[in-house]
């Protein structure tokens, strides 16, 4: 009998615990969140600080990193941030990690050159301010693929590509809107697009809230393959607020 038989008949509270303590092989915790603190009252904005859709790389290429502000540098020794890590995937979609040293507002390049996706970025060392100052761009070809806002120290994207011989398990997330004048709304959707030469995007849930509202579910379980994208998408009829979180398991296909 496998270790998952053994636990899969505990509550759901104990399995989440087993897998955070690594006493499930092939199961890690996997959680992510985003937020847009400026969405306008017309058109669609994706759930991340920049609002803009974020326009995949077609090839891999080095990542540019640079901080709105000169405080963000190690070299100078300044107050902000020093150096930040970026997780991501590579032209492969194999998971990789690299240790960025800050320049201030000069661009730095990664060492790799074989960067294909960003899905996390955040500060590890700093100066006296503990965090990053400026904002924190992260680009592929030039184009925006992870940012940290300032004195945050982490990224706040819902932006997703599942590694290659892993799959995500979704069990719970959760969407949120700031008050909003009037009887307004807000249309929230969550897309995946598999992997695939002809693929598409396509809606995995669609919820509207109201001022102010929050919406949580952590009664449905979606399983996504291997190189599946994810983002979600905001449109509204006032200006707002609005933050994404979406969680649950990463787990080796092999043991599915």
């Amino acid at each position: 009998m496998s270790l998952l038989s053994k636990v899969s008949h505990k509550s759901p509270d104990q399995f989440r615990y087993a897998v955070a303590l690594g006493y499930v092989p092939g199961w890690t915790s996997f959680r992510r969140f985003g937020m847009n603190n400026d969405v306008p009252a017309t058109g669609s904005e994706h759930i991340w600080p920049p609002g803009t859709a974020k326009v995949l790389p077609t090839s891999a290429g080095a990542l540019s990193v640079v901080s709105s502000n000169a405080a963000d540098d190690s070299v100078a020794v300044g107050a902000g941030g020093w150096t930040v890590q970026v997780e991501g995937l590579d032209s492969d979609y194999v998971e990789i990690s690299e240790s960025i040293i800050l320049d201030g507002q000069t661009p730095v390049a990664s060492t790799s050159s074989d960067w294909f996706r960003v899905n996390r970025a955040y500060i590890t060392t700093a100066g006296t301010g503990e965090t990053n100052t400026g904002s924190i761009s992260i680009s592929i070809g030039g184009a925006l693929q992870g940012y940290i806002e300032p004195l945050e120290g982490e990224s706040h994207q819902t932006h997703y590509t599942v590694p290659a011989g892993k799959s995500v398990v979704i069990s719970y997330f959760s969407l949120g809107i700031g008050r909003m004048a009037g009887a307004t709304d807000a249309h929230i959707t969550s897309q995946i697009k598999l992997f695939g030469d002809n693929s598409s995007w396509r809606a995995i849930s669609d919820i509207y809230l109201f001022n102010g509202e929050t919406y949580d579910s952590d009664h449905s379980v979606t399983v996504l393959p291997e190189k599946t994208e994810i983002r979600q998408i905001i449109t509204s009829t006032a200006t707002t607020q609005v933050f994404g979180v979406y969680g649950g398991f990463l787990v080796l296909n092999e043991v599915l």
